[in-house]
């Protein structure tokens, strides 16, 4: 009886855990049947390490869950439904902790690591980005980045040139930004297990990984209210932007709000204003700066950040509007 009593645990854990509707057959001393649904007869076999996993999980046992659904998507890459659920029970670790320890760490001359999604709505059409932001001491501390899925697929790899690399020098911190962009834009990157590699110049290899699961994109961007009038010459009018969440947003994330005018230009584009915060009441941008008649852009957007291992998963939803100022301030859809 002990054995059905166990299955019947297993059971209840993976119908709580996963949401899927899966069922334990009755040995639970090896990898038990797994039911897709109650009309359905196929059955899958339970991995082992799918059951400790989400026992690990019972035991608040954060990073050995995160080590054993990694254990499960290398060991069954090709069962979807073991790796959808074992990938919904990460996703609760991190409801439960937005800090999600790993097993691998930083190369010495990286001050930070972020894959960073993007959705984005612009003249009505919804846009995705995805990168990788790495900080670093010097401009070529890092001389080969790679991100890669776990079929195999190679999503970044900046010393073949696949992603767009874009580098800045923050002079406050004297460090170099770098962010390696994905350059498919109509679609979010697919869920799974997915590999960062990173090789400095001195020759250290750094082997990380890290999931995408189904809340690391928005699927909402927020709304920009623009005032129906604004005289260009008056300092004193102000955008104002509601407090945004995504639907995907989870307790304990840190989130902040980052907004700026740009003016259009044949030549370059100017900022005329921009303002980031962490406030996330309500917010507003003064504008400072005489708006002269032409075309301007805005952009607003909120990011919510959590963290896997020593690298920073961000989550941005964001809308940009033009607008034109002429005698008055209107928007235009």
């Amino acid at each position: 009886m002990k054995v059905r009593r166990n299955a019947s645990v297993w059971a209840r854990i993976l119908r709580w855990a996963g949401g899927l509707g899966l069922v334990l057959g009755l040995c639970a001393c090896a990898e038990a049947p797994l039911s897709l649904n109650p009309s359905n007869h196929q059955t899958l076999a339970v991995p082992l390490a799918l059951q400790k996993a989400h026992q690990a999980y019972a035991k608040g046992e954060w990073k050995q869950t995160a080590l054993l659904v990694k254990e499960v998507f290398l060991s069954y890459p090709n069962n979807s439904v073991v790796q959808k659920n074992a990938l919904q029970l990460l996703e609760k670790v991190h409801e439960q902790k937005p800090a999600v320890p790993a097993d691998w760490k930083l190369p010495k001359g990286v001050k930070l690591l972020e894959f960073m999604t993007r959705r984005g709505v612009f003249l009505n059409q919804v846009l995705f980005h995805s990168a990788l932001r790495f900080r670093t001491v010097e401009r070529n501390t890092l001389k080969q980045v790679t991100l890669t899925h776990g079929s195999g697929r190679v999503v970044l790899d900046r010393a073949r040139s696949v992603g767009v690399l874009h580098s800045s020098f923050e002079r406050d911190g004297n460090d170099y930004l770098h962010d390696l962009y994905f350059s498919d834009e109509s679609k979010p990157l697919p869920q799974g297990l997915y590999r960062v590699k990173l090789v400095t110049q001195t020759g250290q290899t750094t082997a990380g990984w890290f999931f995408i699961d189904s809340k690391a994109y928005s699927t909402k961007s927020p709304e920009i209210g623009l005032p129906a009038k604004l005289r260009p010459q008056d300092l004193a009018d102000q955008l104002r932007f509601p407090s945004f969440r995504s639907p995907e947003f989870r307790a304990g994330e840190r989130r902040t709000f980052y907004t700026r005018i740009v003016k259009l230009s044949d030549g370059k584009n100017s900022v005329v204003r921009e303002l980031w915060t962490a406030r996330l009441k309500p917010s507003h941008i003064r504008v400072k700066k005489f708006l002269k008649p032409g075309s301007y852009r805005l952009y607003a957007g909120y990011r919510e950040v959590r963290k896997f291992g020593p690298m920073y998963l961000s989550r941005i939803s964001y809308r940009l509007k033009r607008f034109a100022v002429e005698r008055v301030f209107s928007s235009q859809p």
